[in-house]
């Protein structure tokens, strides 16, 4: 059960935005700068929109992301073992 939770949770992100390495040429979807192949960018794949990597309002959405989905699992692990704690304790 403990192994459920935490995969589930997991699979469920709630925010999209992603760094990654550009496939192409585009162009930044807030800036209008050039994002040429090979640099590092800001993806939302929600969305389906590229950023700079120096757009700050896509750097905070995307450190605003890690935050969230590390918590998320630290909270799935918490509730999982204190389940499991439960279970085996008869409580």
């Amino acid at each position: 059960m403990m192994y459920i939770c935490i995969l589930n949770l997991y699979k469920t992100k709630t925010n999209t935005m992603e760094k990654i390495t550009a496939k192409f040429n585009s162009r930044c979807n807030s800036t209008g700068l050039p994002l040429k192949k090979g640099e590092q960018i800001y993806y939302d794949r929600q969305a389906k929109k590229a950023y700079h990597i120096t757009d700050q309002l896509a750097a905070k959405r995307y450190n605003d992301s890690i935050d969230t989905n590390t918590n998320n699992l630290v909270s799935a692990q918490e509730e999982a073992y204190f389940d499991n704690f439960c279970q085996n304790n008869n409580i």
